[in-house]
């Protein structure tokens, strides 16, 4: 049989985020991932021109379009390639974390790891309407649609208290735990070894 594992998230790695967060002068939205086709550019361009006091902060790396389409705003900033060990702090610097993605092919089956890993990091989180995102955390993420609709939703959700987000979430992290994922990989090969044995045994005293 086929069994589909989810994204997983290391919960510990980003949780550090929360006791690495500062004071800072404006609110800052941000997007940590690779900037491709799969982003909507004009909804992130149209989210910087609604979000004018806030800062837009969208970092990785560049890949499969070219950098000239990128927007361009005085509020929007492009870090580029950070590392892993990295994330936490850049989510540090996140008041609200986005998941600007386009609806199209590319996106179509996507499961966005970075849903658990901005959670984790303690941050509400705001996305397009990618069907896994919709079908598994509809509850603890703010679903919009283009730009207006996410600068709304990041005006309201960065008031949003963070322990009762931690509550709906901890189910989903326990399930997405990349050690719980492993555990439960191991165990369904080790059934599948149970069985082949069996059969074999069956089969030599047959």
């Amino acid at each position: 049989g086929v069994h589909l594992f989810r994204s997983g998230v290391e919960t510990g790695h980003y949780a550090a985020s929360r006791r690495l967060r500062t004071p800072h002068e404006r609110p800052v939205a941000g997007y940590v991932g690779v900037i491709d086709e799969r982003l909507d550019l004009e909804l992130i361009g149209r989210l910087a021109a609604e979000l004018a006091d806030w800062t837009i902060r969208v970092v990785g790396p560049v890949a499969k379009i070219d950098p000239a389409d990128l927007p361009q705003a005085p509020n929007l900033e492009y870090p580029g390639l950070v590392s892993y060990d990295e994330l936490p702090a850049v989510m540090a610097g996140f008041d609200v974390a986005l998941m600007p993605f386009a609806l199209n092919e590319a996106t179509r089956s996507i499961s966005p790891t970075k849903t658990l890993e901005y959670l984790a990091a303690g941050l509400p989180v705001v996305s397009t309407r990618v069907p896994d995102v919709v079908g598994d955390y509809d509850d603890v993420v703010h679903l919009a649609d283009d730009g207006e609709g996410f600068a709304a939703a990041c005006r309201t959700v960065v008031g949003d208290d963070c322990d009762t987000r931690d509550r709906r979430v901890r189910p989903l992290q326990a399930r997405q735990e990349w050690d719980h994922i492993a555990e439960r990989m191991a165990a369904l090969m080790e059934t599948a070894r149970q069985a082949a044995s069996g059969a074999a045994s069956t089969q030599e005293t047959a």
